[in-house]
């Protein structure tokens, strides 16, 4: 290392599989740390050490080692070393560094510096705000884990075993969760914010079991058989035979089928269409074969343009989410904050323009009506703690359609803090407005469950004196 003694600040727990001493090709390496060494994976010494090294002559072992230790929320976010003689994926994905023996004493030396880099940069990190919800506690966890290694990002591994081709192994480990269902998960950090995704690759899958093993094979237009054949095509001018090469060829002549004319001279007597392939079951004659998609998994049939596509996305921390992992709390984000993507939003400072155009128009047209109404999400998320539902992006969908589905395209909506929300309701009286007011209020009551009360304000514009802005803004905008 570039200072060797700067090793010694640093406890580092040694896992070896067979043995409680520390073999004698990595003590020279390992003098200056404070050492422990053990075989067992639930060894307390652990969770106290800055550093860990796992010592895996055998690859089986350096697999179910790493898994174990990225399985521990307690054990995550530490920095893993992994020493072993040969290279297996995905070993090497789960440890932040791999070394092979034999190793040039600067390589080992340079590694292990990686870990003390990793260790001292979770020394800063304010003590985790305690928790029951253990997917926040995770979620937390991860941020900690990308904070502590801000060139590495969390990228996703190819894996042909997940029905999308891809997984991310370090987020399906601690959030014990198979693929996609991890993915999902690192989106709903996403949407909060915390951590800004890169894009991988893009994955089609089939939109009946949401596979990737899809074939695009190529099928007649006429009839849809895969039975067809590419051969040059001969139209004769006199008659106006079209055919297969093959059924003019008469040794070396080329005599037409139909009419029993020789063919001489090519654009005189005839040509050779750009169409030439032929089904071999209905006889049809295309220039183009039609794409069609076959799914290896369950035999789905379907159009390239039905295919699903799965962004797959690498992730690294945004400014937010590092605040989160220094300080050791998640940010509060309103339930309707996370809505915003999914259902569109005005911004408030546009919202209070159209809000005292509207009133206006209210006061100067007469038969004109508008409603605004006003809810907010206090009880919403009271109710979602009561529920012990989670937030996932199913729920999430479920109320975003439901306020797509209640709303028009005129109608005006914003978000007037973490937790209001208020929406403009154009050409639409009070008798209307309540009605979206009480369907919203039962299907919400459906979803969670549980019994609370979704207080809604809902206010005639053509009563509201159309004022200056900051006198005329709904409550929660001035």
């Amino acid at each position: 290392m570039k200072n060797r003694s700067s090793t010694s600040e640093y406890s580092l727990f040694l896992l070896n599989e067979q043995e409680t001493t520390c073999p004698d090709e990595l003590a020279g390496f390992l003098s200056d740390f404070s050492l422990q060494v053990g075989t067992a994976l639930d060894d307390a010494g652990m969770l106290d050490a800055d550093l860990i090294l796992v010592y895996a002559p055998r690859a089986e072992f350096g697999l179910g080692a790493l898994e174990a230790l990225r399985s521990r929320p307690a054990l995550f976010a530490k920095p893993v070393g992994l020493v072993c003689y040969t290279h297996r994926d995905p070993v090497g994905r789960l440890a932040d560094v791999e070394i092979l023996l034999p190793a040039a004493p600067e390589f080992f030396r340079q590694q292990l510096e990686t870990l003390c880099a990793i260790a001292r940069k979770a020394r800063t990190l304010a003590e985790p705000e305690e928790t029951e919800d253990e997917v926040m506690a995770k979620n937390l966890t991860l941020l900690r884990f990308l904070y502590c290694r801000p060139d590495s990002g969390l990228g996703p591994a190819v894996d042909t075993r997940s029905p999308v081709g891809y997984s991310h192994p370090l987020a399906g480990l601690l959030f014990q969760a198979a693929t996609p269902a991890e993915m999902d998960m690192l989106d709903e950090l996403e949407d909060a914010r915390l951590i800004k995704a890169g894009l991988v690759d893009r994955i089609h899958l089939c939109p009946k079991c949401d596979h990737y093993q899809i074939n695009f094979r190529e099928i007649c237009p006429s009839c849809r058989s895969l039975n067809f054949r590419d051969e040059p095509a001969v139209h004769h001018y006199s008659c106006g035979c079209v055919g297969p090469e093959r059924d003019f060829t008469r040794g070396t002549a080329l005599i037409c089928p139909k009419c029993s004319k020789e063919l001489r001279h090519i654009g005189v007597d005839y040509d050779r269409p750009t169409a030439q392939l032929w089904c071999e079951e209905c006889g049809a004659n295309f220039l183009e074969a039609l794409v069609q998609c076959y799914c290896l998994a369950c035999g789905e049939t379907f159009p390239p343009e039905e295919a699903v596509v799965r962004l797959i996305k690498s992730y690294t921390l945004t400014p937010e989410g590092r605040t989160a992992a220094e300080k050791g709390t998640l940010p509060s984000f309103g339930l309707m904050e996370l809505l915003r993507k999914e259902i569109g939003l005005y911004r408030p400072e546009i919202f209070r323009e159209l809000y005292r155009l509207e009133t206006a128009c209210c006061k100067r047209y007469p038969g004109y009506r508008s409603t605004m109404i006003q809810f907010s999400s206090n009880a919403l998320k009271e109710a979602f703690a009561k529920s012990g539902l989670r937030w996932t992006r199913e729920l999430r969908k479920e109320l975003a359609e439901l306020f797509r589905s209640s709303f028009r395209t005129t109608d005006i909506l914003t978000l007037l803090n973490d937790d209001d929300f208020a929406v403009i309701l154009t050409h639409t009286g009070t008798d209307r407005a309540q009605a979206v007011v009480d369907r919203i209020d039962k299907v919400v009551h459906s979803l969670f469950k549980v019994d609370f009360d979704l207080r809604f304000e809902v206010q005639d514009l053509s009563e509201v004196e159309p004022e200056p802005v900051a006198a005329s803004a709904p409550r929660g905008m001035r």
